[in-house]
């Protein structure tokens, strides 16, 4: 399972922008600002940076949140290839997902 990440979004109190926790067994762990997204709600495109907490240098990705039914599917994009596939539930008022590189 040394493939398999998570990571929690909940809303910042600015709009279209989400804060993200993240932890992954390989990269190490840290916090992410997504930008661009909608002003309600978690389905949208933003763009990520992600801090480590290791002091690696910061990750930027494109992310697309999209609503399946009852769940959410999370695609991480960089120059326009998908990198990570995920899959999300809502707990409480933040999204939850786990996620693996491809």
């Amino acid at each position: 399972m040394s493939e398999v990440g998570i990571v929690i979004y909940r809303k910042s109190e600015r709009s279209g922008t989400l804060e993200a926790e993240f932890y992954h067994p390989q990269t190490g762990s840290g916090t992410g600002e997504a930008t661009g997204g909608p002003d309600e709600g978690f389905v949208g495109h933003y763009t990520i940076r992600y801090r480590y907490d290791s002091g690696r240098p910061d990750d930027v990705r494109q992310l697309e949140i999209q609503r399946a039914a009852d769940h959410f599917v999370l695609l991480w994009k960089h120059d326009d290839i998908v990198r990570a596939k995920g899959v999300g539930r809502m707990v409480g008022d933040q999204l939850a997902a786990g996620w693996g590189d491809i």
